[in-house]
Parts: C-alpha cells; structure tokens; sequence
C-alpha cells in the first residue's frame, strides 16, 4: 500500500470512513459520514484506493475527487483525505481500517465497487 496524496490520521478518536471512486463527487454518504462524526465528537476519512500502476490521470481525477470532498466539508471539523495505490483493493481497504481505527466505513449501496464488503474490522453502513 502506497499513500500517493494525503496522510492517515493517528491516535484514537471516532472515525468514519468514505470510499471515493475517481470522479465521484461528495454525496449523501459523505455528508452522512460528518454528521455521525459531528455527534460522536470524531474525524471524517475520505479516501481513494487505486490499483497500482494506473494512469496519471486516473491518479489526477482521484486527487481532484477528495479535494472537492475536502472543499465541501464542514470548516469546523476534522476531516482528512488520502490517496492510496495497492495491488489489492481489499486488501489495502483493511489495512486502512486498521491503521486509521475506522469505527465505520459509510458507503454508496448503488455502486457495484463497494459491495462485497463483509467481515470487515469495523461497521459498515450502506446508503
């Protein structure tokens, strides 16, 4: 696991996570993800997991996504973004949760990426 744009946050606190596909604006997940992090005093993640070896422009339209998703956050809160490149998606999401202590990873249930996240380390709830 490669961090290509950002850092992962340390030390305990709340966190949610929000899964970001390249070109995916902020929705109703991220939004979702700050007020939960709002009321139980915590930090908002935004990240975008790439597989190795794509294309610079892939890497610029993920940067840009988690920009927006940082510009669309709220002033007064804590939220960090973070571009990774991994040969495993799965993988490299896991190690994430781990290295972050995600309590919850929220996601889109529309998108076909996210499904298949089960026995995760930490809740999950799908929009």
């Amino acid at each position: 696991m490669n961090v290509l744009d950002g850092i992962i946050p340390q030390g305990k606190v709340w966190r949610a996570l929000v899964l970001f596909g390249a070109g995916h604006e902020p929705g109703l997940p991220w939004n979702f993800a700050q007020q939960l992090s709002r009321a139980s005093s915590g930090e908002v993640v935004g990240a975008a997991i790439l597989a190795e070896a794509t294309t610079e422009s892939a890497v610029e339209e993920a940067r840009a996504t988690l920009h927006s998703a940082k510009d669309a956050a709220a002033d007064d809160h804590p939220v960090h973004t973070v571009l990774i490149e991994a040969p495993n998606f799965r993988q490299a999401l896991i190690q994430l949760i781990a290295d972050a202590d995600i309590d919850l990873l929220v996601t889109d249930g529309d998108s076909q990426r996210w499904q298949g996240l089960e026995r995760l380390p930490c809740a999950v709830a799908v929009i």
